[in-house]
């Protein structure tokens, strides 16, 4: 194959296992270690010509403790993967231009960002191209129209706006901290006074060396003097909404003060700049869009002209339906605001996350969660005419799992192929070549996987056949179709007599979903393969099934969630009583699913369990819905009728309905029916949900006498993420559920490590009484 072409439809290349029709090694069981160390597989981002795919393998060793990420390369014309770098200094890599890699070193002696540059051929000795003196984050480069390469990134500013580096931060004399205004805590992270903007800077290549070089202006503060901060909040989980192209950068932010602590709000604004050598700043440009809320998003532009696409709320009411709006920065003038709908003309009840534009620009591919999974929309952009109010309809494209990321397979103006990079529960990672309708042919879509990460499984020793999707009645109504996934042992025989115990996973959000997807944290077919039947219910709130269907959690924290998960437990004593022993249930959660979990030990479904887990959940929903790092009039009040105050002249005089589902809704109001033994879990620096729920419920357990054990995370946010302590959780969690539902062999509970084994005990005769 010539370099560019790809495998001929329906020929898959297994690079993440061994190719050419060998065998697979026999599988091993999927445990908690195999999937601690198991390779993590990246998304793939192809080159601008369609030669290579650049993504990252990651493993851990147990026996050494260390970890090892490889950056590869993926000749997409014939499958052959070769590992480009193993150096753990180096991290960020992504393509320049052609094959040329940029990726970022941090420095040795002075902690500033190297930036160096190799090529994909490796025909050239990497060289370094300058440095920056800060953190870079949201890297994104362009070539501009004489030849140099735009860099813009993220970074902190200091008092004076300059750029800043963290790193050589001096320990101060004191360690008080302050806030007035803002949020003083985002996910994992205290907020302090070094705030991210945007920079921007160029690299110029030398025509004597053919060598790229980092313009010696130095990066150039694009927010300096609009008292704006990119993204609002940086924490080790947030990312800039902002793209760049020849005409400037398009970006997306909330505007700081006292709005955030009522609504939700986020605008759009356009920084023009042609050389981005500026020094001196055009003035930055805000962007509105009559008849629609002040909620933008995804700001992501053309891959050549001035046009870029964004998603904007079409009004302020929870969960709004959003428009595709196109915006042309030349003249500042919004040219499409595309509103979806589906072949019946009624709206489209699907709410897309990200944009990509088709080479031509003729093309929208929205990624959006439907129906429990991850996929991808076509939307044909209409021809230009005056009326700039239309409406268009998505088409799904057929790609396997689950989309977590999506590119132009190159930059060739002909070319209309995508690379996704998706997952499944039994998949970690797939890397397909999708090709979408497009207009003036008559060539069928479709989608065809050339990478698998696990054999489809084969690595884990699990398989598609292992997972159900399933619906049964519930909702608000009763009526209404709730999905629910069934994941069963790989082992599993209808026809044997043995049964297995129920394991129901509870996901978190509300308004969140189970999907079809891989993870490394809640795994429900590692859990399956220490002999459980795992439910998921996408009960009530979930996403991915509706505006309504979300929607209806409002002021409904324990009711119709719970009441799903209910009707849940009953399906499986109806449908798989001859194989699932529901006299063996344990019940787990984290997050909104841990406020569910310690719900449910309040409720009468706990008498059904044997066992409850509660990672990160809510004990207290006044104390650590206000104290977490989201608290916000509209969004409080959405969940539970007001803030937990009115605007009564006292408190004396609050109607009653200003505090009754607060307390209807609460764990703590039901503690006197607790009775299930519970493994609580929560991490210290958690600012999502404050790890107080977690002692005050181990508390509440000791105090009632209940079985219990307490397993905390000093270093560790929402997710715990370290691969030791995740082979900690694991194992934790899995000996924990056996315990009480009777499975031998597999992850034992030890003595909890934080007690000394004999506190407590003592020796015949060693104390007397006098």
């Amino acid at each position: 194959m010539s370099a560019g072409q790809v495998p001929p439809h329906g020929h898959t290349i297994s690079v993440g296992a061994p190719a050419g029709g060998r065998q697979m090694p026999a599988p091993k069981k999927f445990t908690p270690e195999l999937l601690v160390t198991a390779p993590r597989i990246s998304e793939a981002v192809p080159n601008n010509d369609g030669k290579f795919a650049l993504y990252t393998v990651s493993t851990y060793d147990l026996a050494t403790h260390t970890s090892l990420t490889d950056v590869k390369i993926l000749e997409l014309g014939t499958g052959k993967s070769t590992r480009y770098s193993n150096n753990s200094k180096e991290s960020s890599f992504r393509w320049l231009r052609g094959s040329s890699l940029l990726w970022e070193r941090e420095g040795e002696k002075n902690k500033e960002t190297e930036l160096w540059i190799g090529d994909a051929d490796s025909t050239i000795r990497p060289y370094l191209a300058g440095t920056i003196n800060a953190k870079l984050n949201d890297v994104r480069t362009k070539v501009l129209d004489n030849g140099d390469i735009a860099f813009v990134f993220t970074a902190p500013a200091d008092a004076d706006q300059n750029l800043y580096n963290t790193a050589k931060t001096e320990k101060p004399s004191t360690t008080a901290r302050e806030w007035a205004h803002g949020r003083p805590r985002s996910w994992d992270t205290y907020v302090d006074q070094y705030r991210s903007v945007i920079w921007f800077t160029v690299l110029k290549l030398d025509s004597e060396t053919n060598k790229w070089h980092l313009s010696p202006a130095g990066p150039i503060n694009a927010l300096r003097d609009t008292g704006l901060a990119v993204p609002l909040y940086a924490d080790s989980s947030s990312s800039a909404e902002m793209s760049i192209s020849t005409y400037g950068i398009l970006f997306a932010t909330s505007e700081p003060g006292n709005t955030e602590w009522i609504e939700t709000q986020r605008s759009l604004y356009f920084i023009p700049l042609s050389t981005f050598q500026e020094t001196e700043l055009p003035p930055l440009r805000k962007i509105r869009v009559p008849g629609h809320a002040n909620v933008a998003s995804t700001p992501t532009f053309a891959p050549k002209g001035p046009l870029a696409a964004f998603l904007v709320d079409q009004n302020r009411e929870e969960w709004s339906h959003k428009t595709i709006g196109l915006v042309d920065v030349d003249t500042m003038s919004i040219v499409f605001l595309l509103r979806t709908v589906d072949l019946t003309e009624s709206q489209w009840d699907v709410f897309p996350d990200a944009i990509l534009w088709a080479n031509d620009g003729t093309n929208l591919y929205l990624t959006a969660n439907s129906q429990a999974r991850a996929r991808v929309y076509q939307v044909r952009i209409p021809p230009f005419s005056l009326e700039k109010h239309q409406t268009v309809i998505p088409k799904e494209l057929s790609i396997s799992g689950s989309v977590s990321a999506l590119y132009r397979l190159s930059e060739h103006d002909t070319e209309t192929r995508l690379l996704a990079t998706s997952s499944s529960f039994i998949d970690q990672g797939l890397f397909s070549i999708v090709t979408p309708l497009t207009s003036g042919d008559d060539q069928s879509e479709n989608s065809q996987i050339i990478y698998t990460s696990s054999n489809h499984g084969d690595y884990f020793g699990i398989s598609s056949k292992q997972v159900e999707s399933i619906t049964y009645h519930g909702g608000p109504d009763g009526e209404t179709p709730v999905q629910c996934w069934i994941l069963k042992p790989s082992d599993y025989d209808p026809t044997s007599a043995t049964k297995h115990p129920l394991f129901i996973l509870m996901h978190g959000g509300p308004s969140s979903a189970m999907k079809d997807a891989w993870t490394w944290r809640w795994n429900a077919a590692l859990v399956a393969e220490q002999g459980y039947i795992v439910a998921i219910p996408n009960f009530t709130g979930s996403d991915s099934f509706g505006r309504e269907f979300t929607r209806a959690v409002s002021r409904q924290w324990g009711g119709h969630p719970y009441h799903d998960i209910e009707r849940c437990f009953r399906w499986v004593e109806d449908n798989l009583s001859t194989k699932c022993d529901t006299d063996r249930a344990v019940a787990a959660g984290a997050s909104y699913g841990g406020y569910m979990a310690l719900w449910v030990a309040g409720q009468p479904l706990a008498k059904r369990l044997k066992a409850i887990v509660c990672h990160d959940g809510v004990f207290d929903v006044v104390a650590e819905l206000l104290g977490d790092d989201l608290a916000q009039k509209e969004e409080l009040t959405r969940s539970f009728g007001s803030p937990y105050f009115t605007d009564a002249p006292s408190a004396d005089r609050d109607p009653p309905s200003a505090k009754e589902l607060w307390r209807k809704w609460n764990p703590v109001e039901y503690l006197t029916n607790w009775s299930t033994p519970m493994l609580i879990i929560h991490s210290d620096k958690d600012f999502r949900c404050p790890s107080t729920a977690g002692w005050a419920a181990y508390a509440a357990c000791r105090l009632k006498g209940i079985e219990t054990r307490l397993l905390n995370f000093p270093d560790e946010n929402h997710f715990v993420l370290g691969r030791e302590n995740s082979l900690v959780w694991w194992n934790t969690v899995i000996a924990w559920c056996n315990k009480f539902v009777g499975i031998s062999g597999g992850p034992k509970l030890d003595p909890a490590r934080s007690e000394p084994r004999w506190l407590g005990e003592s020796e015949t005769g060693r104390i007397v009484d006098v």
